[in-house]
C-alpha cells in the first residue's frame, strides 16, 4: 500500500458521504455497526451511519466486524464510480480486490458478519454483483459463510 497524501481522506469522505450507494449499503447493516478502513496503509477511518447520516471519521472504528485496506490506486479507481448502483460499485470493489488494491479482512467474530447484515448487503447488490461472483467461482450465496471465514485475520 502506498503512502497517503494529505487529501486522500477528504476524497474518501466526500465520496462516501455524498454518494447514494454509501447510505444504501450502511442502511442494510444493523444500527451501530462501524466499518474500519485503512487508507493507503496509514490513515485509520471509521465508516458508519448515525441519525440517518453517513459518517466518516479519521479514527479507529469501534468494534468493527470488517476492515477494508485500500491503496491510493484502489481509492482512485473506486472514486471513478458514479456511486448510484450498489451492484456496480460492489463489482468495482471486487475488481480492486482481484487487482490487489483493496483487501478485506474479518476483524470481528465471523458470527457477527453473518448476523449483522453483511449477507443482506451482498444479496441486495443485485445481478451485476452476483454475475461477477459467479464468474470468479462463487456460484451460490450458500458459499459465502465459508468465504467469510477464510477472510478472518
Amino acid at each position: 500500500m502506498e503512502k497517503a497524501d494529505a487529501n486522500l481522506f477528504e476524497l474518501l469522505k466526500d465520496f462516501l458521504v455524498e454518494k447514494p450507494i454509501s447510505k444504501q449499503a450502511l442502511s442494510r447493516l444493523k444500527p451501530g455497526i462501524e466499518i474500519s478502513i485503512l487508507l493507503a496503509g496509514e490513515q485509520e477511518c471509521a465508516y458508519y451511519i448515525m441519525n440517518n447520516q453517513v459518517q466518516v471519521e479519521p479514527r479507529k472504528a469501534n468494534n468493527p466486524d470488517v476492515r477494508f485496506e485500500i491503496s491510493e490506486t484502489g481509492l482512485r479507481h473506486l472514486l471513478r464510480n458514479d456511486g448510484t448502483s450498489l451492484g456496480l460499485f460492489g463489482v468495482e470493489v471486487l475488481r480492486q480486490i482481484v487487482a490487489g488494491e483493496v483487501k478485506v479482512k474479518v476483524v470481528g467474530k465471523v458470527f457477527h458478519v453473518l448476523k449483522n447484515g453483511y449477507l443482506k448487503l451482498i444479496k441486495d447488490a443485485g445481478p451485476e454483483f452476483a454475475q461477477f461472483l459467479t464468474k470468479h467461482g462463487v456460484s451460490s450465496l450458500s458459499k459465502l459463510p465459508k468465504i467469510i471465514k477464510s477472510l478472518k485475520s
